[in-house]
This record gives structure tokens, C-alpha cells and sequence, in this order.
């Protein structure tokens, strides 16, 4: 019997495809590429599958998280604005059976009020924001640690 590698996903929303580009004061110069490409060698370091995703439309964010196939244990997601207000977002995560953890670049209580509260913390495992890009390496450690003791 073939036993599948255990995987994590890292999922993007509106506009952080253009990270580094988008207002450099708040986002820094680091692209989505260079994020992922960091992400996916740490996880193949330890042995994971690595899925990517990233897109400026709600329903294609769902739709990526309900495929992920079941070895997928866990996911890192920075829902841009979503957070706001992406109420169907939130019912899949919510909905996925494995830890996800929120990320932001920015720090949001230091941003303008309607930033500073997100409607997906509640049924996300785990909080980033404001470390910079930065962020993302601890985060996914932490995230990869969670799906290799389940």
C-alpha cells in the first residue's frame, strides 16, 4: 500500500498578488513568489507536500480549500480584505477539518478601524499580524508542527 505525503496550503487573497509592488511603506518588496518558494523548501525539508494558491475571487478561494485532498493538514492564509467581510470564506474555513492559521503583513490595530477586525480569527487556529513578511516563516512552522502530530 502507497501511503500519501502529508501536505500544507498556503492560500492568498485579493491583491497580495501583487506584493511587491503594492504599497511598498506597508507590504514590503518580498513578492508572493519569493513567500512561497521559502515556504514550499521548508516544507519539503520536512518531508510535506506544499500546495499554493492565490486569487482576487472569494468563490475560487472555497473552491480551493474544499478540493484539497485529505492529506492536506493544515493551511496559511492571508485573506487580504476577505477578512472583513467574507462571510462564505469563512463558513469553509470553518468547515475544514484541519488547523488553519490567519496571517496579515501589516499590523491591523495599527491600521484604519474597518481593518482592525476580522470576521475569520474566531474559527482560525492561529493569529499573525504585523511581523512583515516575516511572519509567514514562524507561522508555517508552527502550522507544520500542528499537521505532523496529527
Amino acid at each position: 500500500m502507497h501511503l500519501k505525503k502529508i501536505s500544507l496550503a498556503l492560500v492568498h487573497g485579493p491583491n497580495l498578488n501583487r506584493l511587491g509592488q503594492r504599497n511598498t511603506a506597508i507590504y514590503g518588496t518580498t513578492t508572493l513568489s519569493e513567500i512561497e518558494n521559502q515556504l514550499k523548501t521548508e516544507a519539503e525539508r520536512n518531508g510535506l507536500d506544499f500546495f499554493s494558491y492565490s486569487s482576487n475571487h472569494e468563490g475560487d478561494l472555497i473552491d480551493f480549500i474544499q478540493s484539497l485532498p485529505s492529506e492536506n493538514r493544515g493551511i496559511l492564509i492571508n485573506p487580504g480584505a476577505l477578512m472583513m467581510y467574507g462571510y462564505s470564506l469563512r463558513d469553509a474555513i470553518e468547515d475544514y477539518p484541519f488547523p488553519v492559521f490567519e496571517i496579515h503583513i501589516s499590523d491591523l490595530s495599527k491600521r484604519e478601524d474597518f481593518r482592525k477586525t476580522s470576521i475569520l480569527t474566531p474559527v482560525c487556529q492561529g493569529f499573525v499580524s504585523g511581523q512583515g513578511v516575516g511572519g509567514y516563516l514562524p507561522a508555517w512552522k508552527q502550522l507544520m508542527e500542528l499537521a505532523l502530530k496529527q
